[in-house]
């Protein structure tokens, strides 16, 4: 039955991630140049990224929740209306370029915050 949708089940898969590694950053901040937030600015000091791993798990959190609750939202939707092949291939597409946007929003952010500080 739904054979021609599967695509549509991949839609929660990089929220859920980025929610779990925002979460695991957030309350858990790795070791100075351990795992997470790696980019130059956050490894200038033992400062700069304790900030940047407390910021962007923060933002990864409270961005990708609602992104969650809205791919599992479609792809209940999708299966519920059972939708053509094509339509489910456009609509995988578009939420995962909507999440991408959101991610790379929030790294943004975490970069703008640590060039003021």
């Amino acid at each position: 039955m739904y054979e021609d949708i599967t695509c549509v089940f991949f839609i929660p898969v990089l929220p859920l991630v980025m929610l779990i590694a925002g979460a695991v950053v957030w309350r858990k901040p790795p070791a100075y140049k351990g795992y997470g937030y790696k980019t130059a600015r956050s490894e200038s000091s033992p400062e700069a990224w304790a900030a940047a791993q407390l910021l962007c798990g923060r933002l990864l959190v409270l961005s990708h929740l609602p992104l969650l609750l809205m791919s599992v939202a479609a792809v209940v939707i999708a299966v519920a209306v059972s939708i053509r092949e094509s339509t489910a291939v456009i609509m995988t597409v578009a939420a995962v370029f909507v999440q991408l946007a959101v991610l790379f929003t929030a790294l943004g952010m975490t970069e703008r915050t640590l060039r003021r500080q």
